[in-house]
């Protein structure tokens, strides 16, 4: 679950992804659901345009979304990278979405609008060979990705810095 700046709020109720608008009193309006079952939004940027989590693909596996919202009403989900990625956990004000277990398990990627398979680095390059790598965290501007990934046996903390 996550809340914006403008304190739109994201999540899930059961197991669909839900959006909570503000209701001008301090408070939220009923939820708007806006994924199916066993969808979720797990992240939302600061400005509430976009939000972004996971959905189910079309042959029913759950894989990266993102929604966006324009003037108060949301979309759909819409899949990122042709379903090759699991989840979608973080976005930052510049619109880059992190992204994890993208093409295999254990590898993150960050894909920037307009959300292309060009416009995708996947974080890998570091570590030891078979080993999966984490991305924990993103700056709020889009400038670095953190992480941790194994070197030489041990867990080490690495960073990526974003195009």
């Amino acid at each position: 679950m996550d809340v914006s700046s403008s304190l739109i709020a994201v999540g899930a109720s059961g197991l669909q992804a839900v959006v909570w608008m503000p209701n001008g009193s301090g408070g939220w309006n009923a939820p708007t659901f806006v994924g199916d079952s066993g969808s979720r939004v797990n992240s939302i940027n600061n400005a509430g345009t976009i939000a972004v989590g996971h959905a189910r693909g079309p042959l029913g596996s759950i894989v990266a979304a993102y929604w966006t919202n324009t003037g108060g009403t949301w979309s759909g989900p819409t899949i990122l990278l042709d379903g090759t990625c699991a989840r979608a956990d973080a976005v930052d004000d510049a619109g880059h979405i992190r992204l994890k277990d993208c093409l295999a398990v254990g590898q993150p990627a960050v894909s920037s609008p307009p959300y292309t398979s060009t416009s995708t680095t996947m974080l890998v390059g570091l570590g030891d060979p078979g080993t999966a790598t984490s991305a924990l965290n993103m700056s709020t501007h889009g400038t670095v990705v953190v992480g941790t990934t194994t070197l030489k046996g041990v867990q080490t903390a690495v960073y990526w810095p974003l195009p």
